[in-house]
């Protein structure tokens, strides 16, 4: 009878070390920055937020380089405030998601006017 809990013990053991492997197996794959960028485009958000996620006076807020949370980044996506349109997961994959996710992470910051010389000194 004593045997049992032995069994029992050296099973879980087994299991557990076993469980990093299952799991990391199915971890999703990487977020693709080209493909973000593309998808980016190709859904409409560059219409309102800018071709690069700055936003604008115009325009949807900032996206970029700085995005929300990504919990929160997917929920205003699929549960929008205000004007913006739902992008269910039909039209834009949780996949999809991520790579503009990505994607925004990599935008640099918007330059000043002083940066861009246009203005003059």
């Amino acid at each position: 009878m004593r045997q049992q809990p032995k069994v029992a013990l050296i099973a879980c053991l087994l299991i557990a070390v076993a469980m990093p492997n299952v799991v990391r197996s199915q971890e999703a794959p990487a977020p693709d920055v080209a493909t973000g960028e593309r998808a980016y485009r190709e859904v409409g958000c560059a219409a309102c937020h800018g071709t690069v996620g700055h936003g604008g006076a115009w325009q949807g807020p900032k996206l970029a380089p700085a995005p929300l949370p990504y919990a929160l980044f997917l929920r205003q996506l699929r549960q929008p405030a205000r004007s913006m349109p739902r992008y269910s997961a039909a039209v834009l994959s949780d996949a999809e998601v991520a790579d503009i996710y990505a994607w925004l992470k990599t935008v640099p910051p918007a330059k000043t006017p002083q940066e861009t010389g246009i203005l003059g000194d």
